[in-house]
């Protein structure tokens, strides 16, 4: 069972669906970009049998209403800062208790870790396939005279060029299963995916996540996730996939000096939505 939910934050409504006992370890989870918390729906569900589950809808995703700004979006720290308020009224509305694990996929790995890094009342930091990219995307993302050259970055183009507009949620589907993209997906994550990924219009249905934002994600590297590695003070676990990594092999021995472990799974950077089983007991510890 989930319960999908709203939570006031100082910038407008953030989204999650809720799944287990509020009495159990609280676990936040988050998603990559374009995605939303409704596609790790059986993730959830199995990590809900230890802990209290909130599988969250990021800033431009899913049902969350927080505005964005896409010419300005520069790093993930804005979503670092969303999830701190996220959970700190997440804790008084349902009366937690104990430390936050913090869960994330690609994106949503890399803001649980800037979040993670600045608060106290965390346990474990556990990620699939965080985006950590060599320096020089970093000093290009931080140099608004630079920008130029990450909007001609293949993942930001094809973003911005992403159809947004479709008749109905079956057109959508149907158009999906015949893409590579998706053509490894577990049964169901598809179906969970478009859940909350797809908004109702007059005309039909549009991305929950509109490609503008979407390409300006891919773009903004202007955060420093090494320096929030130096400053955790709890276990780090990181799963990186075979295929199509987004953590490079430079990234991965920089996090094993940092204390990090290194756990490698068979699949591509989309392994929540290939193999939710297996990422599934990695993220339960």
């Amino acid at each position: 069972m989930h319960t999908p939910l709203k939570i006031p934050t100082s910038a407008g409504q953030m989204a999650a669906r809720s799944y287990g006992d509020p009495t159990s370890p609280p676990l936040i989870l988050c998603h990559a970009n374009g995605f939303c918390g409704s596609t790790y729906r059986q993730l959830s569900v199995a990590l809900a049998k230890r802990y209290f589950v909130l599988a969250v809808d990021l800033r431009g995703h899913g049902r969350s209403d927080l505005p964005t700004n896409p010419k300005a979006h520069r790093s993930y720290q804005v979503y670092a800062r969303d999830l701190h308020e996220f959970a700190d009224r997440a804790r008084a509305m349902f009366g937690l208790s104990g430390d936050w694990v913090f869960a994330g996929h690609s994106m949503g790995a890399v803001s649980c870790l800037l979040c993670a890094a600045d608060r106290s009342d965390v346990r474990a930091v556990r990620l699939v396939e965080p985006v950590l990219l060599p320096l020089g995307f970093r000093v290009v993302a931080s140099m608004p005279l630079m920008r130029p050259l990450m909007d001609r970055w293949p993942m930001v183009r094809g973003a911005k060029n992403r159809r947004n507009v479709w008749p109905d949620r079956k057109s959508v589907f149907d158009s999906y299963l015949e893409k590579p993209l998706f053509r490894h997906w577990a049964p169901g994550v598809l179906d969970d995916y478009l859940e909350d990924g797809l908004v109702e219009t007059d005309e039909g249905v549009r991305l929950a996540c509109a490609p503008a934002w979407e390409a300006a994600n891919f773009a903004a590297q202007g955060h420093n996730a090494f320096a929030a590695i130096r400053r955790l003070a709890v276990p780090l676990s990181v799963m990186t996939a075979s295929r199509h990594s987004t953590v490079v092999p430079s990234a991965r021995a920089r996090v094993r000096r940092l204390g990090g472990q290194i756990v490698q799974i068979n699949a591509s950077h989309l392994a929540p939505m290939e193999e939710p089983g297996e990422v599934t007991s990695f993220l339960a510890g």
